[in-house]
C-alpha cells in the first residue's frame, strides 16, 4: 500500500487539512518537529546530487494561511520520513527573501504561475520534475513526493 492509501486509511486525508492543522496545534507539545528546512537552492542541489536524492522547494508567504498550513504539514508527523528521506527541503520565504530572487528562482525552473504556496520538485541535477501551486492538501503533498522520488 502506498503511502497516500495509508494515511488515507488513518483518515487523516479524510479529515482535511484544516483539521489537521488544528489537531497540530491542539497536540504541539507531543509530535515530532519535522526535518530543517534549507535555504538555498545550490546547497540542497549540491547536497541531493551526492545522495542520490532530489530536491524539493516550497515558495512560502509566511503569515497567509495556506503558506502556513503547507509549512504545518511539513513540521508535523504525518509526511513519511521514508517518503521525505528520498529529498532536501528548501524553503523560499516571500517577504524575507528579496522579491526579485523569489521571482527569479521560479522562472528560472519553470514555475509558470508562481503562487503562494508553490512546491518544485527538482532532480539532484536542477531538472524540473513536477510542480503544485495553490491550496495544498496533504494528499497532494504526498502524491508530488510519490511520483517524484527516485524510482517513484
Amino acid at each position: 500500500m502506498n503511502d497516500i492509501a495509508l494515511i488515507a486509511a488513518g483518515g487523516v486525508a479524510a479529515a482535511g487539512l484544516v483539521a489537521y492543522v488544528a489537531h497540530l496545534v491542539g497536540d504541539s507539545k507531543r509530535r515530532k518537529k519535522g526535518r530543517p528546512m534549507l535555504r538555498s537552492i545550490p546547497e540542497a542541489l549540491a547536497k541531493a546530487h551526492r545522495g542520490r536524492r532530489r530536491v524539493l522547494v516550497a515558495f512560502v508567504r509566511p503569515g497567509e494561511k495556506p503558506s502556513d498550513e503547507l509549512l504545518a504539514v511539513f513540521d508535523g508527523p504525518d509526511l513519511p520520513s521514508r517518503l521525505l528521506a528520498h529529498f532536501e527541503l528548501v524553503r523560499i520565504d516571500a517577504g524575507r527573501d528579496d522579491e526579485d530572487v523569489v521571482q527569479h528562482l521560479a522562472a528560472k525552473y519553470g514555475v509558470a504561475k508562481l503562487g503562494f504556496p508553490s512546491l518544485l520538485a527538482l532532480s539532484g541535477e536542477g531538472e524540473k520534475l513536477a510542480t503544485l501551486e495553490g491550496e495544498l492538501s496533504l494528499e497532494k503533498v504526498l502524491g508530488l513526493l510519490e511520483s517524484s522520488r527516485p524510482g517513484g
